[in-house]
């Protein structure tokens, strides 16, 4: 067996490069391959497909060739002769490509004549084989199984593996010495109804999306017969006869055991028979280090070279197609081996393939009371927190400064619903008023928009007559600070806050004890269930509940660690806010002290005091007070010696 494989390793390993030389890559970046299997819709061969799904569609032979494979096509054309997997069938007398005389045969699994046990458990070859057939690539793992019933394990055992073997492979290889027997056929039955009752227990299926031989379960099975002469009854031998000759015999072999032959073929994907002739006393008693292709009997390779072209590159083989899960068909991929793994062993912990399959019953229903209980605390346990938004905030009121003079001038808007009042550190004794409509505010013949804080003004159309104040000139205003009044509700909304996370704390811890109550129901009811599955193991029935327990539980936890979480973030977010309004009442100080100077100033009848910045453009400023309306008037009005002037 394990010399076999190691034919088998050489054989992939020229099957990769084989085909990976009718392989490119097209101008989207992606590896495509030459398929001679005649496309849906077209009926055309010999096209580059990329694998891919694009707008819903495979860009395969099946579906749709993607326009990028287009593009590729035409760059190629005219179109290479041969495609992946298009390896005529092997002639007699023609020794098999992947092998010259000369080479040494592979080492990869250990080769040993002694009785005793070479492989344990089951051994996978270091790396895998990537194989591109038909726009898809697929990594191809060579297995190395246990022989069944060597003397080193008991009969649960040998099924087991064969279980494993099985389950994990898209096409099974059973080799055994001599002609076939009833015994043989009856391991591979056994696996295929435990097989068929794990997926029965599952509840999924999508049979109206797949083909009859995708349907079934498992991959494929062919038997070898290894060290074996079929007694052709015209006195022929294997050297007289074709291919089609001895497939037919090995199907006559198989329809001798008609209903072990029915079990499987429900089962397998297909189930088929082939021998092996002796490969030659240098294989038997030589040494492997030593072995060359050269000392293999030339009839071993034809005949196993006929069957690796039947089984892996024929065109209707569709080889290599993914190994499907055992539990719910779907193909394995890097992502999910390990897992689909790791469940087989705690299906089969014990080698009993009768309490397997409600050994997996009973973990699909434990995940689903699982995943039902988070499903329930997302509902059962939503926080009802306060929302930090600073509601006080809003509006036109505050101080503000203006990039006119780069933000040296204090002007503080006040907003009493819809209405403004604006003073101004400049014109202090002369108040202006506004109107407001969402986040626009019209004043002084100018419109501001608000825009969290800052005002950005428009002017309107001008003035012709001179009394009239002008309109405002395209400005940005930017609020320093709130208002006392802004500040002190904002302090409000802020304990009301706080006090209504306080109450949340109490409600998360509320709503705790109604989930740990519901733990409850759950493990009782979930005990009921598993009760006539697992009759014969109380103690395995109590490891589920105990694994269910804790399984709940740590949902739970992490369920209040994430709203306790969610109360301190919010807590240390009011904290922070708080803080923010301090700071807020400093600077009120500060410009509060600035506009009474400026107010002061005006009471005394002393001009405003002028900023220690040249302001970058000249401007009439806003509000406009009517110290500077009167210098406005002497600089631009003559007034005539016969007019007299009255406001």
């Amino acid at each position: 067996k394990s010399f076999l494989l190691n034919l088998l390793v050489q054989y992939f390993e020229w099957l990769e490069m084989e085909w990976l030389q009718q392989a490119g890559v097209n101008d989207e970046g992606a590896m495509v391959s030459l398929d001679d299997v005649a496309a849906a819709g077209s009926g055309k061969r010999g096209l580059f497909f990329c694998g891919r799904c694009i707008a819903g569609t495979d860009c395969t032979s099946s579906g749709i060739q993607c326009a990028s494979c287009k593009r590729y096509q035409e760059r190629r054309e005219p179109m290479p002769s041969a495609a992946a997997g298009s390896r005529k069938a092997p002639a007699r007398g023609d020794p098999p490509p992947w092998w010259n005389p000369e080479m040494p045969v592979p080492q990869g699994f250990k080769v040993q004549r002694q009785a005793e046990t070479c492989t344990k458990g089951i051994e996978i070859y270091p790396r895998p084989f990537l194989l591109r057939r038909r726009g898809k690539q697929t990594a191809v793992l060579l297995m190395d199984s246990q022989g069944a019933f060597d003397g080193m394990i008991n009969e649960k055992q040998s099924q087991t593996i064969f279980a494993l073997t099985a389950g994990l492979a898209s096409n099974v290889i059973y080799n055994f010495k001599g002609n076939i027997g009833e015994e043989n056929l009856k391991h591979m039955t056994e696996v295929g109804q435990f097989v068929k009752t794990a997926l029965s227990l599952t509840g999924k299926s999508e049979d109206g999306l797949r083909t009859p031989a995708e349907q079934r379960p498992l991959g494929s099975l062919s038997f070898m017969l290894r060290d074996f002469d079929y007694p052709y009854p015209d006195g022929r031998c294997d050297e007289e006869v074709t291919w089609e000759v001895r497939l037919g015999k090995a199907e006559e072999e198989l329809a001798r055991f008609e209903r072990e032959a029915a079990v499987l073929s429900s089962s397998f994907r297909s189930v088929k028979m082939a021998w092996l002739s002796h490969p030659g006393q240098e294989v038997e008693q030589g040494r492997s280090c030593d072995l060359r292709f050269a000392k293999v009997q030339p009839l071993f390779m034809q005949l196993l070279d006929e069957f690796v072209w039947h089984t892996f590159e024929r065109a209707d083989a569709a080889f290599p197609f993914p190994s499907r899960s055992i539990l719910d068909g779907v193909p394995l991929t890097v992502n999910n081996f390990m897992a689909h793994i790791e469940n087989l062993r705690a299906m089969l912990f014990d080698c009993d393939l009768k309490m397997a399959p409600p050994r997996w019953m009973a973990m699909q229903l434990l995940k689903k009371e699982r995943d039902d209980f988070q499903v329930d605390l997302e509902e059962s346990m939503r926080l009802d927190l306060p929302r930090l938004e600073h509601i006080a905030a809003g509006g036109f009121g505050g101080y503000y400064t203006s990039d006119l003079d780069d933000f040296y001038t204090i002007s503080k808007l006040v907003q009493i619903q819809d209405r403004v009042v604006a003073t101004s550190e400049k014109c202090p004794g002369n108040p202006s008023t506004g109107t407001v409509k969402g986040n626009i505010l019209h004043m002084q013949g100018g419109s501001g928009t608000l825009s969290g804080d800052e005002i950005t003004w428009s002017s309107g159309e001008p003035h012709n007559c001179f009394l009239c104040v002008p309109p405002l000139e395209p400005q940005v205003w930017v609020r320093q600070a709130l208002t006392k009044e802004q500040v002190a509700t904002a302090e409000g909304e802020l304990e009301g806050q706080r006090e209504a996370l306080q109450g949340a704390d109490g409600e998360l811890a509320r709503l705790r004890g109604r989930a740990e109550q519901a733990v409850q129901d759950r493990i009782v009811n979930f005990q009921d269930k598993i009760a006539h599955l697992l009759q014969a193991s109380e103690r395995e029935q109590q490891g589920f509940v105990q694994d269910l327990r804790r399984g709940l539980g740590e949902c739970l936890e992490a369920r209040v660690l994430d709203g306790r979480a969610t109360i301190s973030r919010q807590e240390a977010e009011v904290a922070n806010r708080r803080v923010d309004l301090a700071g807020q009442r400093e600077r009120i100080a500060v410009l509060e002290a600035k506009m009474a100077k400026a107010e002061l100033a005006h009471i005394r009848g002393e001009a405003p005091e002028k900023a220690s910045r040249t302001p970058r453009n000249s401007s009439i400023g806003f509000p406009f007070c009517a110290g500077d309306w009167g210098g406005f008037w002497q600089s631009h009005c003559q007034v005539m010696p016969h007019q007299h002037l009255s406001a």
